[in-house]
């Protein structure tokens, strides 16, 4: 029993040995197979390459002959195409440069003939397809000339009889000339009827390009009136949008007349002012306001209807704060009640601006244009877009751009960002305010620092006045009297005032 098991298993390891070696055998022949193939192929596209090389040099070759052979149908080409031709195949194949300079002499040498025989013949006429005739023409005119010596020789036999035999050994010369000349242009003749057969060959096969190229071009002329349609589609709606954005913006311009808030208490004495804006409304110290009248019945009309202007020192409450007077009048001192306004704040918003031009704020002759960004980013204002002093442009306008301020742009590095930011200033159709109007909207005054000089003058002035500018004043528990224009004084009686 012990027998028949090993030998059913000597019997299953020789199996598998042969069908091992008969997978193995049969994965060479599978690789072998596709190496040949992929051998031929790179053999083919070698033939290819050649066969295309070939087929350029023996066009020009037929080009050439064509041009040689002389003839007149618009598919002769000219010597400035073959020359153009042979420069080009001398760059792609500059390992046939021999076999083109054998056919640029037989193109010299056809130039030598042509100056020879046919030198009055146009040059769109040349060809030795026309020099047999030319040469037949000749040959009769010998002809001529022969028998009319031949008739004069009969009266003159003895004075002429050695001319004759000349010219009979001439015309027979000419003739065993004219007929080997005849089976050349027999043979070119043949030669330029296949040729030409093979020119219509191909005449039908570009044909066929063509109209296939017509088709190609119709179809993409089909898809490109499909992208005008929709092109077309997107212009429409941009249109909307911006009908419905300067919507917006007529809305939001009406805005403009609406005070931001009022002046609730004026402390006389400390030059100081509450009012009725706070941590609620989103107001940030140093923000600025115009103050105008509590009789206007709105704001941001006119400059000229600002009467002082107050800057937020100290935030205290939700709608309470407390502002310095930065400028105000004795003739028209401010009253509680009156209205301020900033058109870099809006309560529970933040101010979108762009920025174009040179900005000059004390007239020095250099830019001030970090105290107008910090001006903005002191009020929680955003910069979209800005035109710098180089002339360079950074940003974009947005459907949230709302002011732009503009200055000189012609102390600008270079204008061109200046006029591309305005052209979508337009498209926006965006606020445009000067430098002057936003510094005396929102109320801002540069400060001049003194001290007394002289005998007695001490530094240290300067530096209190310092200290104590900076120290904002806080609402103290003193009583506020009521604030009221000043009255003119009367003329007195020795008409001073």
């Amino acid at each position: 029993m012990a027998t028949r098991e090993n030998q059913s298993i000597q019997i299953a390891l020789i199996i598998t040995f042969m069908l091992t070696v008969g997978l193995g055998i049969s994965t060479f022949s599978l690789w072998k197979s596709n190496q040949t193939t992929q051998d031929a192929r790179k053999s083919a596209e070698t033939e290819r390459d050649a066969s295309k090389m070939l087929y350029e040099i023996e066009n020009y070759k037929s080009l050439a002959y064509l041009y040689m052979l002389g003839d007149a149908s618009k598919e002769r080409p000219n010597r400035t195409d073959l020359t153009d031709t042979s420069r080009r195949l001398r760059q792609q194949y500059p390992a046939n440069a021999k076999e083109m300079d054998t056919i640029e002499a037989r193109l010299e040498l056809f130039d030598k003939d042509m100056a020879t025989y046919a030198y009055d013949v146009p040059e769109a006429e040349r060809g030795y397809r026309n020099i047999p005739d030319r040469l037949e023409k000749a040959i009769r005119s010998k002809n001529a000339a022969y028998i009319a010596e031949r008739e004069r020789a009969t009266t003159l036999k003895t004075d002429y009889e050695q001319r004759m035999t000349n010219e009979t050994k001439s015309t027979q010369d000419a003739t065993q000339k004219l007929t080997q000349v005849r089976g050349e242009v027999t043979s070119e003749i043949q030669k330029y009827g296949a040729e030409r057969k093979r020119i219509n060959s191909e005449k039908e096969s570009q044909k066929a390009a063509f109209a296939s190229s017509v088709s190609q071009l119709t179809s993409a002329n089909q898809k490109d009136k499909q992208e005008i349609v929709g092109l077309t589609k997107k212009v429409d709606m941009m249109a909307d949008t911006l009908a419905v954005r300067r919507s917006k913006d007529e809305r939001r311009s009406k805005s403009f007349e609406i005070p931001d808030g009022r002046v609730t208490l004026v402390n006389d004495r400390k030059g100081t002012v509450w009012i009725n804006l706070g941590l609620a409304d989103g107001l940030r110290e140093l923000t600025t306001f115009g103050v105008y009248d509590f009789k206007e019945d709105g704001v941001m009309r006119n400059e000229k209807e600002i009467k002082a202007r107050i800057q937020v020192i100290k935030v205290l409450d939700q709608h309470l704060a407390e502002a310095r007077i930065t400028e105000d009048e004795l003739q028209d001192p401010i009253l509680p009640g009156d209205q301020i306004h900033s058109p870099a704040w809006q309560a529970g918003t933040r101010i979108h601006f762009a920025l174009a031009g040179f900005f000059d704020v004390n007239g020095d002759g250099k830019s001030d244009r970090d105290t107008i960004r910090n001006m903005i980013a002191s009020v929680g204002g955003i910069i979209d877009a800005e035109v710098h002093d180089d002339g360079s442009k950074t940003g974009k306008i947005t459907a949230r751009t709302r002011y732009v301020i503009k200055s000189d742009y012609e102390k600008l590095g270079g204008a061109k960002g200046y006029h591309d930011l305005m052209n979508e200033i337009q498209f926006h159709d965006v606020e445009q305010i000067s430098l002057e109007s936003f510094l005396n909207y929102v109320g801002w005054k540069q400060e001049t620092l003194w001290v007394t000089l002289g005998r007695g003058a001490d530094s240290k002035n300067f530096i209190r006045g310092l200290t104590e500018r900076e120290k904002p004043s806080t609402l103290s528990n003193e009583s506020f009297r009521q604030r009221q224009p000043l009255k003119k004084p009367g003329r007195g009686d020795d008409g001073a005032f």
